[in-house]
């Protein structure tokens, strides 16, 4: 299919992959004012029977239908069409430019608690929209999630995919059955036949990703619990405790462990970092420096009652007594009556180390635990003050804003990669690299911008997305040469093909495509120069079908066409009112010899005829070139009597 025209609208580019669905190909929409890339969907039946077809075209139709909801949100591609043609279905959807998040997890690099947070954050939002229209993803991972280049945002891709799966079977008799079931991850029919969504896969899919993200390592290299199941995977992590259980629920493997939907799950997310702000570890330092000392010893706690001022924020400052009771309807071991009478009894005791602040009376004075103070200072990372490194990061993102691109590599380049904002400098790099070559591309010089692509380095952090921003625009010259060759603009054609660079992934194909329209309009020369001769010596029929042999890209040439019209019609229309006047002038004989009117095989050529010397009169005008011979030759008497004089002389 590739360099096909779809619906007369979508000209394919390149397949980008196969799989359960069928085929999945980069086109362009010509349909659209700014032709832009699309993605296209191609899923070809593996049964002819009807009763497979109707469940095919019934999941096929909900697809449509469930990218036509979840389109509308901005992190999702939109649907642009779909239709059915020539026994196969198609959909066609918006084209996310960027690269898979997959690129970014590299072999045991471990993201900070907050880069991870963060992209929980969004997948979930995105998730729960979805899972508010009563749709699921059904295979949330790092390939469908693409880094979109244009505002750096996550953009979840491959909704609701239709699959084919074969299975073969023998029977006990030796005979061969091949059953193919066709479905949608992620739905389960239920005994009625409706179907049920099952959110909770996405939520696991989510958690997956968290520990991928936190530990650097893979889900299927990391150890399971032998008894639970659950994957094993905290001491790889330098996470903060709620996190890690909050991210083991979403991962849990059994259903009634996990949050329900990503709805659920986001609020939990939300409601456990709204603890946590960035606050000044001086400020700390200097609040809890007089309160707070260490002893060899456990200290004695006295009770003390005091009055707590109402708070304004919980961020680094005391808990009211509702923010607290709001605190600990999260932290695990208790109940809420439990929480209560501990805070209520005249001798308090001590629960376990949450990870999160607690507030003890201790002399009068307020005491925040080392784990609170731990918490607040390298906890879920919203806690950790501005870095150095942040500094610089910022700094960065504002030469990348005035077009200072040099400037802000220079800068993105200093973040060393133990640290947390390594992960996000790296992202800058990508695009500070690819800015330059955009914006080349945008003044109309795309060879030029291309060429710079080209001197991106493997081992930039670029190279990757680069390869890829460069065979896009490799696949997009080569369509236009295609059709400045359609068109028959050879030297168009080369041009643009020129342009593609050796490192483009494009490269050999369009040397290939180079060379055969090189051969083939070297072929198409020859023919239109054997039609002319044929012209030239009257011979209007051969002059005619050779003309109407030309072909490019191995297809007749289109009519509306300049080559066609500059080229092909001219001869073909002046052969035919020539032949219309002499139909039966000159047929060509298998020996190539021509043959006059009236005349079979066996008579003597034209040549033997005597000559007719001179005459005005037409009919022996007409008898001296016979190319001039009417359908009907008939002649006058007193034009008969001449031509017998002339021929008794």
């Amino acid at each position: 299919m590739i360099h096909q025209l779809i619906q007369d609208r979508y000209y394919i580019l390149k397949l980008l992959g196969t799989g359960g669905f069928g085929e999945t190909y980069l086109a362009k929409d010509i349909g659209r004012a700014s032709n832009p890339l699309c993605i296209i969907k191609y899923l070809k039946p593996a049964s002819t029977t009807a009763a497979f077809l109707k469940k095919l075209r019934q999941l096929f139709l909900r697809q449509a239908e469930i990218l036509g909801r979840l389109g509308h949100h901005e992190q999702m591609p939109a649907l642009v069409s779909y239709f059915e043609q020539d026994g196969g279905f198609f959909i066609v959807h918006d084209y996310a430019e960027g690269h898979t998040l997959d690129q970014e997890f590299q072999t045991d690099q471990r993201w900070s608690e907050s880069q991870a947070t963060e992209l929980l954050k969004n997948v979930l939002e995105i998730l729960s929209f979805a899972h508010s229209q009563g749709v699921i993803h059904g295979d949330v991972k790092p390939e469908n999630l693409v880094r979109r280049y244009r505002d750096n945002r996550i953009v979840l891709v491959d909704f609701g995919t239709v699959k084919q799966e074969q299975t073969q079977f023998t029977t006990p008799d030796g005979d061969v059955h091949v059953s193919i079931a066709v479905s949608t991850p992620g739905y389960a029919a239920a005994a009625d036949g409706t179907v049920i969504p099952d959110y909770g896969r996405d939520v696991q899919s989510v958690g997956y990703l968290g520990i991928r993200a936190l530990t650097g390592v893979s889900i299927e290299a990391l150890p399971r619990d032998q008894e639970t199941g659950e994957i094993i995977w905290s001491s790889l992590a330098l996470a903060n405790f709620e996190l890690e259980a909050f991210i083991s629920r979403l991962a849990h493997p059994l259903p009634e462990e996990r949050f329900s939907n990503a709805s659920e799950a986001l609020r939990a997310l939300l409601h456990l970092t709204d603890f946590y702000a960035p606050v000044s570890v001086a400020a700390l330092a200097a609040n809890t420096a007089n309160n707070v000392a260490l002893l060899e010893s456990p200290p004695v706690l006295l009770t003390t009652t005091v009055d707590i001022p109402p708070a304004t924020s919980v961020h680094g400052g005391l808990l009211t007594d509702s923010e607290l009771a709001n605190l600990d309807a999260w932290l695990p071991g208790e109940t809420a009556e439990e929480q209560t009478s501990t805070r209520d009894s005249a001798q308090p005791t001590l629960s376990p180390l949450t990870g999160l602040q607690k507030i003890l009376i201790f002399g009068g004075t307020i005491l925040a635990l080392m784990a609170g103070i731990m918490g607040l200072v390298g906890g879920l990372g919203f806690v950790t003050p501005p870095s150095q490194w942040q500094t610089v990061l910022d700094q960065a993102h504002q030469r990348r804003g005035t077009g200072a691109f040099d400037d802000c590599l220079k800068l993105a380049q200093q973040i060393p990669s133990t640290d947390k904002l390594y992960g996000q400098a790296q992202s800058l790099i990508i695009q500070c690299r690819l800015d330059p070559a955009k914006a080349l591309d945008e003044d109309g010089q795309r060879p030029q911008a291309m060429a710079l692509l080209a001197t991106i380095p493997q081992a930039d952090p670029a190279y990757t997305a680069a390869q890829e921003l460069l065979g896009l625009w490799s696949d997009a010259l080569l369509s236009q040469a295609n059709q400045a060759y359609q068109s028959g603009n050879l030297d168009q054609a080369q041009a643009l093909i020129q342009a593609i660079p050796p490192t483009s992934p494009s490269h050999s194909i369009a040397q290939d495509a180079l060379a055969s329209w090189r051969a083939e309009f070297a072929a198409n020369q020859t023919t239109l120069a054997q039609a002319r001769q044929a012209f030239d010596q009257q011979r209007w029929p051969e002059a005619i079908a050779l003309a109407q042999q030309v072909r490019l890209n191995g297809q007749p040439v289109p009519e509306d066409s300049d080559y066609y019209r500059q080229n092909i019609a001219p001869l073909i229309q002046n052969a035919q009112t020539r032949q219309a006047t002499a139909p039966e002038t000159n047929p060509v004989t298998p020996d190539g010899a021509a043959t006059s009117p009236g005349l079979d095989s066996n008579s003597p050529p034209p040549e033997a005829t005597p000559e007719v010397t001179a005459s005005s009169s037409p009919e022996v005008e007409t008898l001296n070139n016979p190319n001039l011979a009417s359908p009907t030759p008939t002649a006058s008497p007193e034009a008969i009597g001449n031509i017998e004089a002339a021929v008794a002389q």
